[in-house]
This record gives structure tokens, sequence and C-alpha cells, in this order.
């Protein structure tokens, strides 16, 4: 493999990996506000969020899965 490829795909594993944790985060501080009832509103809207944002996680993870693959 191209020697500028491969360090391409590592820095972007990097990247992803990063994003991974950073969207876990975001998924955990969500569920840990939703233990504190404000409103219904509220209640969706963090609902709504933490489906958002774990849709995005499963992309992060199949991108991620797929370039380790081949790096």
């Amino acid at each position: 493999m191209n020697p500028m490829k491969r360090k391409q795909m590592e820095d972007r594993l990097h990247e992803l990996e990063r994003e991974i944790a950073h969207t876990e985060a975001v998924i955990a501080q969500c569920e840990t506000q939703l233990q504190n009832f404000v409103s219904a509103e509220e209640t969706q809207r963090l609902g709504s969020g933490i489906e958002s944002k774990q849709g995005n996680l499963q992309g992060l993870m199949k991108e991620w899965e797929e370039l380790s693959g081949t790096a």
C-alpha cells in the first residue's frame, strides 16, 4: 500500500476514535440528564438527541471497522 495512503487512513482512524469517544460522552451526558425530569418536552428532546447520536455512532463505528480492517 502507498505510504501516503496508509498515513491518511491511520490519521482518519485516529480522528474516528476521537469522534467515537466524544459521541459516546454526549450520549452518556444526555442519559444522565434524563434521570432528572424537567418537562415532557425536555425528555423528548433528550431522547431524540440520544437516538440521533446513536445513529451517528453506528456510522462512525462502521467506518472505523472498515478502515481498521484495511490499515
